[in-house]
């Protein structure tokens, strides 16, 4: 059976493999980023108690900023190791660390010791191990009930959730060795009748003619909080998300400025043409330059993903 859904949500793309790091690294450092996040809240009250040190400088008087550069040098040593985890346990053993197996310390034996693919990605592997290597722990397109669970804590800490565990694909035919793929976080909404993210969703057969499916939303459901785009900068930020913006087209109000923003065809103008042109010219940049931009590419936002499944 053929389906097909619609989802409204307001939020951000982000790539898999970054979203999977920063929940593996949100679950390894949770008891640390929570001491310190207790430290500096005592510290702001007055009531930060500490055993008395030598040293002239104790943790009572680290200012505020200190302590929040401890924990994010701390977040971004764990993202970054948990990236460099990864890559060992599916690096082949040609593109590994001292795989020249010499000791030798001319330049060339050192450069052959050194690893190679060690930012994740397309690797560059010789002999194509490493891909199958990937392929083979179907990282690229599957997750595990353990981390959707640490992905959906890391969301919920920053008031966030995902609305489908499905994966964007670049080009669906060869998900299996997608290494870019994109997942899709925002802020939280649900069903009336369950605790799903809300999605229209339609079913057809063979013959049978189209589903369809429609789905209401409250006014309620589409406002803001306050601290809606700052849920996600804190999130990018800390966690050194990857953000990719895949939106295609952009709905509009009929008076959106955007739309009366119309390109000048780059033509030759005439001699007797060419104050005319200079002036329209000046005039569209001047339109341009104080008509902003529609969105920044890391920038949360109103999007509609529509996702179907064929039949097989």
């Amino acid at each position: 059976m053929c389906w097909s859904n619609a989802t409204l949500f307001y939020g951000l793309w982000v790539t898999t493999a970054s979203l999977n790091f920063a929940a593996t690294a949100y679950k390894a450092t949770r008891p640390t980023i929570l001491a310190i996040d207790l430290i500096i809240s005592r510290r702001r009250r007055g009531q930060l108690e500490v055993e008395g040190q030598d040293e002239k400088t104790t943790a009572r008087e680290l200012p505020e900023e200190v302590w929040e550069l401890v924990k994010d040098h701390l977040l971004g040593l764990e993202v970054r190791q948990v990236e460099l985890d990864t890559l060992d346990r599916l690096r082949c053993f040609s593109c590994g660390e001292n795989n020249g197996g010499s000791d030798c310390c001319c330049p060339e034996c050192e450069g052959a010791r050194e690893a190679r693919w060690t930012e994740w990605g397309y690797p560059d592997c010789e002999s194509g191990y490493c891909i199958e290597n990937a392929m083979d722990s179907e990282l690229l397109w599957t997750r595990t009930p353990e981390q959707v669970e640490a992905i959906q804590a890391l969301l919920a800490h920053h008031g966030l959730r995902m609305p489908s565990t499905e994966m964007w694909h670049e080009e669906p035919e060869s998900y299996y060795c997608d290494f870019e793929s994109l997942s899709a976080i925002s802020l939280p909404l649900r069903s009336a009748n369950s605790l799903v993210f809300p999605s229209a969703r339609a079913e057809g057969m063979h013959n049978f003619g189209p589903g369809c499916s429609v789905l209401s939303f409250s006014l309620e459901a589409l406002l803001l909080p306050a601290d809606a785009d700052r849920r996600f900068r804190r999130l990018v930020s800390n966690y050194r998300l990857r953000v990719v913006d895949r939106t295609q087209d952009s709905a509009l109000a009929p008076n959106d400025p955007h739309l009366s923003i119309n390109s000048t065809p780059k033509i030759s103008p005439s001699k007797d043409e060419k104050t005319v042109v200079k002036t329209a010219s000046k005039k569209e940049a001047e339109e341009e330059k104080e008509t902003p931009k529609l969105f920044a590419e890391a920038e949360p936002r109103w999007m509609l993903w529509s996702l179907c499944e064929p039949c097989t």
